[in-house]
């Protein structure tokens, strides 16, 4: 997908933060009782008792996604990129209010 878009925007938040922040949600949803999809429901068995964790998944994928895409866009195949790579949540914030200031018309207002 990458060869045909023209801008990356790469949410790459520093590992103790979505870690903080993945920990915030499943215990959240855990003692909330929230319904997840089709049923499911977040248990704390599954994320610290099981293979199917999110946490493990975090903490096994985290750096090797980051080192993976480095690799990719250092490439030429993707030079045409441009790429803004967003390290905290304000950062995304300022991105999304500087597009939704762009796109609002004067009718908008």
């Amino acid at each position: 997908m990458w060869r045909r878009a023209d801008t990356l925007v790469w949410l790459d938040y520093p590992f103790p933060f979505v870690l903080f922040r993945l920990l915030r949600r499943i215990f959240y949803r855990s003692f909330a009782g929230e319904e997840i999809l089709n049923g499911n429901y977040e248990s704390l068995r599954i994320h610290f008792l099981s293979r199917q964790s999110l946490l493990v998944w975090a903490i096994k994928t985290h750096w090797k996604h980051r080192r993976d895409y480095l690799a990719e866009l250092a490439s030429p195949e993707y030079a045409h990129l441009r790429v803004l790579r967003l390290r905290w949540p304000r950062e995304a914030a300022h991105l999304l209010d500087a597009v939704r200031r762009e796109h609002t018309s004067p009718h908008d207002v």
